[in-house]
């Protein structure tokens, strides 16, 4: 058998055995089986093996979620809230997050925050968004950490507390949640919440930066154009600049724009 025989050979192994499993998965679905029900759910959700079929998935979340299985009523609300496979509904979102929320699952601990701070498909509350984040972030969730960080910062039912906020965002960022790390820059360029200090936000921007986020890359442009912790250097300034724009930011493209009009 050559290489190219075995590599097919191994590739339609595969196939039969997705299918396989997908027949199995249908079997004892059909059955009533909510772990059947809900895995089947997830390769409609997916097109893992199968055409992705959205209102597929939702029938099959539903029929697990009934008999209470909490990942298939997290991914519920998940799609309600986005309308997948249904109409967008976020009050059956937060209906669906609440329970799954009632049994631990920290993903819609976090979502049901969500709701309750932005006051979408439920009254707006943010004591009761921050118990919820709070509750996802003892199960260690970076972006609950974050969300909390926000609420500190942003006067979102607690007194506004820069020094809180970069508590609870070097938390996240320790877990490497990158847009922590952004915010962490901001906190440090501008002296909120910590002495100002333009080393360390470049610190914390570089490392948002190269894991890929288009703020950082623009935040360390500008430190490197306005000379702030570093050395004024206008060529690293566009390389970040032109690093951002060719991701899509339009704010780095206008900053280069700028740069070269004013021949920096």
């Amino acid at each position: 058998m050559t290489k190219m025989e075995e590599l097919l050979k191994q590739q339609q192994d595969i196939v039969a055995a997705i299918a396989a499993e997908f027949k199995r998965g249908v079997e004892e679905a059909a059955k009533g089986m909510a772990d059947a029900q809900y895995n089947l759910a997830v390769m409609h959700h997916h097109g893992q093996g199968v055409p992705r079929n959205l209102p597929e998935a939702v029938r099959g979340y539903k029929l697990a979620a009934d008999q209470g299985n909490i990942g298939a009523q997290f991914n519920l609300g998940v799609m309600c809230e986005k309308g997948q496979g249904v109409d967008e509904d976020c009050v059956q979102a937060f209906s669906w997050y609440k329970l799954a929320a009632g049994h631990g699952h920290a993903g819609a601990q976090l979502n049901l925050g969500a709701l309750y701070e932005r006051g979408t498909g439920v009254k707006q509350d943010y004591q009761e968004a921050m118990r919820c984040y709070k509750l996802a972030s003892d199960k260690g969730s970076a972006d609950a950490k974050f969300a909390i960080g926000c609420m500190f910062e942003n006067h979102h039912g607690v007194e506004q507390d820069f020094s809180a906020a970069m508590a609870w965002y070097k938390l996240a960022a320790a877990l490497g949640h990158v847009d922590s790390h952004v915010k962490l820059g901001i906190l440090y360029e501008k002296g909120m919440g910590a002495r100002q200090d333009y080393a360390e936000a470049m610190r914390w921007y570089k490392l948002a930066a190269v894991s890929g986020s288009n703020p950082g890359r623009l935040h360390v442009g500008s430190l490197y154009e306005n000379g702030l912790g570093v050395k004024e250097d206008y060529h690293e300034a566009l390389r970040w600049y032109k690093s951002a724009a060719d991701h899509g930011s339009a704010d780095a493209q206008n900053r280069m724009g700028f740069m070269y009009s004013n021949a920096k």
